[in-house]
């Protein structure tokens, strides 16, 4: 639409009085369907909350969300996934393979957050 600025501001304040728009609806709703349906990690959704300037206490609180069962759910169904997906006849070799696929994965989370 072509509307001034000072026009444009106003209807987007009206929008966010009567709630239309919401950033903490937004990351709730943001991480449960990356994590449900994408299954991105935390440190992912993060990021990508942050690339779109979201306030950390937001982000955090949206995290929060995440059952620590239900991470862990998705840690094993990605672990079935890359012992399915690696082509190694040596067991030893697929299990080191598979064991450092997860590892790099904890690191990463220790490293650069929760």
């Amino acid at each position: 639409m072509e509307l001034e600025m000072g026009d444009a501001e106003k209807i987007l304040q009206t929008l966010q009085d009567q709630d239309f728009i919401n950033e903490k609806r937004f990351v709730e709703s943001f991480v449960k369907g990356r994590f449900n349906l994408k299954r991105w990690g935390r440190i992912r959704i993060r990021q990508e909350l942050k690339m779109r300037g979201i306030p950390n206490q937001l982000i955090q609180e949206g995290l929060e969300l995440l059952a620590p069962e239900e991470y862990q759910d998705t840690l094993l169904h990605l672990a079935e996934r890359k012992w399915k997906l690696t082509n190694e006849e040596n067991l030893y070799k697929r299990k080191t393979k598979v064991v450092r696929f997860l590892v790099l994965g904890v690191l990463n989370r220790t490293l650069y957050g929760k």
